[in-house]
């Protein structure tokens, strides 16, 4: 079964689960890095919000071998632990003032978003674009986030500048810094570090570990981290959720961490994750990051 007929047998299939006046719907959605994703949102008549179910995911299992019967029961299953662990109103949206404390930003790549960046308001940050988006509580184990589109402006009657502000001043009080050496991280998670790679390598994220490569825009943070070190500092872009920060120093250059951070991209991480191919550099006495 191809893509395309795979994508109609879990609509045709899931018509039962919305009931007789419910509906299926099968969206484009682009994604981080405009990665492209069909999402399949079952409407029940009762329920307000629908969870967005990935397929293209399901369509992998298939052809790994997973029977359409099988698949069906993962996707139906998603739907309904999904369904009933929302909490949330969609008339929040209606009115500025009643998201404004929740809005936070983030960074992804420009040059890799194109398209995702057409109708969503951002700001240019050397080969990043920070965009921003609306944060509520925990989820599933995870935070649940809807990104601001130019659309919301409009409604809200508000600019560009007036959200940035907002963002700025929410960010860093909603989603913590978290900062902690890497071999600490490791031994937490079991592994065995020998004393000599024992050296000053730092994860930086926030406590929820999501978007979190943007804490390196939270205000006096780095410049802070670079006065304990005592160095300025390489920022290694490990994902958009966390950057590596390590002190500057002779022996290495930001061409080898560039090298490593490529080589990293195209074979350790998902498309969605990935942030950048380039390492930045703090600079202690100007405050400032440069490519």
């Amino acid at each position: 079964m191809n893509y395309r007929d795979f994508i109609e047998t879990v609509r045709t299939r899931a018509l039962k689960a919305a009931g007789d006046e419910g509906e299926v719907i099968i969206n484009r959605v682009v994604k981080n890095n405009d990665t492209e994703l069909d999402g399949l949102i079952i409407r029940e008549k009762d329920y307000k919000v629908s969870p967005s179910i990935y397929l293209n995911y399901y369509y992998d299992k298939y052809c790994g071998g997973c029977s359409m019967d099988d698949i069906m029961n993962q996707i139906l299953h998603e739907y309904y632990t999904h369904r009933d662990a929302i909490h949330f109103d969609p008339l929040l949206f209606e009115k500025f003032e009643n998201i404004r404390n929740r809005i936070a930003f983030k960074i992804i790549n420009y040059n890799s978003n194109k398209k995702y960046l057409r109708d969503i308001p951002f700001k240019r940050f050397l080969d990043l674009a920070i965009v921003y988006y609306v944060v509520f509580d925990e989820f599933m184990g995870k935070k649940a986030t809807v990104t601001i589109n130019n659309s919301y402006i409009r409604k809200w009657g508000i600019t560009d500048e007036e959200l940035e502000k907002q963002a700025l001043n929410n960010t860093a009080s909603i989603l913590r810094y978290s900062i902690k050496p890497l071999a600490t991280l490791l031994r937490e998670h079991g592994e065995t570090i020998p004393s000599d790679d024992d050296k000053q390598i730092y994860v930086l994220t926030n406590e929820a570990n999501f978007n979190g490569a943007a804490c390196i825009l939270y205000k006096d943070l780095l410049k802070k981290v670079s006065s304990e070190i005592e160095s300025d500092l390489y920022i290694i872009p490990s994902s958009v959720h966390e950057v590596l920060i390590i002190p500057k120093a002779d022996n290495i250059t930001s061409e080898e961490l560039s090298r490593m951070v490529r080589e990293v991209n195209e074979t350790d991480l998902e498309r969605e994750d990935i942030l950048s191919d380039h390492v930045y550099e703090y600079s202690y006495k100007n405050g400032c990051i440069t490519m």
